[in-house]
């Protein structure tokens, strides 16, 4: 396993693994490559500090955050998290929440 930045990744890429993870969702979650932008900058999302976890160098899972000051102090907040049905109960999941800790820790984020 390996966690990567989503930024390398092209919005068609990161779309395709946005849909596959949330696939089977009870509430549909699919987006189209307009949808997952504005999902980006209206929930103020960064792709430098979101995550995709791989498996044999295929995309397994997706974490969505952003960062941002608000009443002098840094918050960071997850915007969606899904792991790849086929990469579920791998510990995908606890791996990138922790990456997203030690980067917020490392950030100064305060809260979270």
């Amino acid at each position: 396993m390996e966690l990567l930045r989503l930024s390398p990744f092209t919005r068609q890429e990161q779309v395709v693994l946005w849909n596959e993870a949330f696939a089977d969702y009870l509430v549909p979650a699919t987006m189209t490559e307009a949808s997952f932008k504005a999902r980006m900058e209206s929930l103020f999302l960064s792709e430098e500090e979101s995550l995709v976890a791989t498996m044999n160098s295929e995309p397994a899972g997706i974490v969505l955050t952003g960062t941002r000051l608000f009443q002098s102090k840094k918050i960071a907040w997850i915007g969606g998290i899904a792991i790849v049905p086929k990469f579920r109960k791998n510990g995908l999941a606890r791996q990138l929440m922790k990456a997203l800790i030690s980067g917020y820790s490392k950030q100064g984020v305060a809260e979270s």
